[in-house]
């Protein structure tokens, strides 16, 4: 392991954090610089992608680990510090994405000046992208190929010099033993392979202002798979419109405990398949299997992430992903709050919001 390469770099630094639910981030100006473990980078924060959970978890106190909480989940900034091996793809002076998925770990937080990220999952920021649009894309990309590739199974199209990435293969290769018991299913007893999503099928992502009715019509009966990435009442609409979807696939006396397919066998595989992130349907249809997308995989599984973080970069450099419409506010952290109340009535519509540091 080479020694850690630290430039001179502040005893303290200002940090945003939540004392209580429901109430405003303050701002600390003792906070410590985080020291680094090996394979971790030490990153100056630039810029900082907000989410719905920055405010969700603060009004309703979950996800917080402890208090006060230091939170945020995504942040771009250039690389000031390592404890990395010789000869890795990153080095001090490169401009990064983080995505900060294991949100107990304050020192990955996005909510201060100086923050930490593993090496194998930090995406390297292409030349001739806007690192501040970036900042606001790494939570949805990491939700999104999850989504896709371990819950409903399929593979992402190569990039770089990468083949074809089945996420499934990778997570059933560490064994049992190595995946958490909460993400279990969905590496192990994941949709069978022929009744995973094909080009041309139809996958609803909740838009609150369309219909139920439309959808059916647009369908004509055929949708199989949804995903909400809003919560439990927007997900109990998904699953009611996938239910409703009559078609041959659905058994007839769903009052039958013989007529409702196993989901986890090749009978069950005529299922519909509804994709949750903050939380799922209280009343479940025996129509409709429900799954969840393992994000902490994102930073606990070290291969996945690391080709996860590779398929971005090149994506990116390569132009197949665009970057999402996004406002950027000056102001630091101070500005934080202010901002989070923008989200939480609803006046960002369409576009993302980020943050600028520096």
């Amino acid at each position: 392991m080479a020694p850690i390469k630290q430039p001179q770099l502040p005893s303290v630094q200002t940090q945003l954090l939540l004392h209580q639910p429901r109430s405003p981030y303050e701002t600390f100006s003792e906070g410590g610089i985080p020291d680094l473990k090996p394979g971790e980078l030490l990153v100056q924060v630039e810029a900082i992608g907000l989410n719905p959970i920055d405010w969700k978890s603060a009004d309703f106190g979950f996800a917080l680990p402890q208090l006060p909480c230091l939170n945020g989940r995504e942040f771009v900034g250039t690389i000031v510090a390592e404890n990395t091996p010789q000869g890795s793809r990153l080095a001090v002076g490169d401009q990064v994405l983080a995505v900060a998925t294991d949100y107990r770990d304050f020192r990955k937080s996005a909510f201060q000046e100086y923050a930490v990220v593993c090496g194998f999952n930090a995406i390297k920021i292409p030349k001739g992208i806007d690192p501040y649009q970036a900042a606001s894309l790494g939570v949805a990309f990491v939700t999104a190929a999850l989504s896709l590739g371990v819950c409903l199974g399929i593979s992402l199209p190569k990039q770089g010099k990468l083949p074809d990435l089945d996420l499934l293969s990778i997570l059933q290769r560490e064994g049992e033993e190595n995946i958490p018991k909460d993400c279990f299913d969905e590496v192990f007893n994941p949709i069978p392979a022929g009744s995973r999503p094909h080009p041309g099928e139809w996958v609803l992502l909740k838009d609150l202002d369309l219909a139920a009715k439309q959808v059916r019509q647009h369908t004509q009966g055929s949708l199989r798979f949804a995903m909400d990435f809003i919560g439990r009442d927007t997900s109990a609409w998904c699953q009611n419109v996938l239910a409703a979807c009559t078609s041959t696939r659905y058994p007839k006396d769903i009052d039958n405990p013989d007529a409702i397919p196993d989901p986890y066998t090749q009978k069950g595989s005529t299922l519909s398949h509804l994709v949750c992130l903050s939380g799922t349907p209280k009343a479940k249809s025996p129509n409709v299997r429900v799954h969840q997308v393992p994000v902490k995989m994102f930073h606990e599984n070290e291969e996945l992430g690391c080709v996860l973080s590779y398929w971005l970069y090149h994506s990116l450099k390569n132009g197949i992903i665009t970057l999402p419409e996004t406002q950027i506010v000056d102001g630091g952290l101070e500005v934080i709050n202010s901002c989070l109340e923008l989200m939480r009535r609803g006046e960002i519509s369409g576009s993302r919001l980020v943050v600028k540091l520096k």
